[in-house]
């Protein structure tokens, strides 16, 4: 049962039954409960039940229960909803495949406006039958962050982000190891230039720290390629 569901079709919060509400209705048995001879109640059911039959259900007398019970001849229903949650393997009511589920990341959003924008800016069009009628109206946007969370999300691993090179905030890095080293130094900047010459997104790490803070900072940057100077 979806609380959230019935809360919202019954337009009321909605819990487990308390004892003095069972107090006082002495037709209702508690661990016995069922729609059989509920007249004075109104009985809501799931729509998945719809098409049930021979089916048991509580007696409403302590240690009872009914067997092959039907809608209409042996209970009444006075309102079908939908109030479960679907759970894997229920039957599609359509084509009686199983459902399973698919884990997904929400990257845009879908917005149906109606004419709630095209009645305030006055934007009309002419019908069929000429008359002027208010664009019904839609849109459509993809989140830029979102898709920036979403593949760091499928792209990681125990060090950091592992950029894919179509969207890496650069493509290569060039860490110098020995800042201090004049020819190493004239190397890296020398290689900096080329990979910039041939249109490569390139960062320079020459900054006066040790060859692992390099390391692990390349690593949680994501950089997809590092170049050792």
């Amino acid at each position: 049962l979806s609380l959230a569901k019935s809360a919202r079709h019954l337009r009321r919060s909605i819990g487990l039954v308390e004892q003095d509400t069972l107090s006082a209705h002495p037709e209702i048995r508690m661990g016995y409960v069922g729609p059989f001879g509920l007249n004075a109640i109104p009985i809501l059911a799931d729509l998945e039940l719809k098409e049930s039959q021979n089916m048991v259900i509580g007696a409403n007398r302590d240690n009872f229960h009914m067997v092959n019970a039907n809608v209409g001849r042996d209970f009444k229903v006075d309102q079908w909803e939908d109030f479960t949650y679907p759970v894997w393997g229920d039957k599609c009511s359509k084509c009686a495949n199983e459902l399973e589920f698919k884990r997904g990341i929400e990257v845009g959003h879908i917005f149906q406006l109606g004419t709630k924008y095209s009645k305030s800016l006055g934007a009309t069009f002419i019908d069929e039958d000429g008359q002027s009628q208010n664009f019904v109206m839609g849109c459509f946007g993809i989140g830029v962050t979102r898709l920036l969370a979403s593949i760091i999300e499928q792209k990681h691993d125990e060090r950091g982000i592992i950029w894919p090179v179509s969207v890496a905030p650069f493509q290569v890095i060039i860490l110098l190891l020995n800042p201090t080293n004049n020819r190493q130094r004239e190397a890296a900047e020398h290689l900096y230039e080329i990979f910039q010459k041939h249109g490569l997104e390139v960062l320079l790490d020459d900054r006066d720290e040790r060859a692992g803070v390099k390391f692990t900072d390349a690593e949680l940057l994501g950089i997809p390629f590092i170049c050792l100077i």
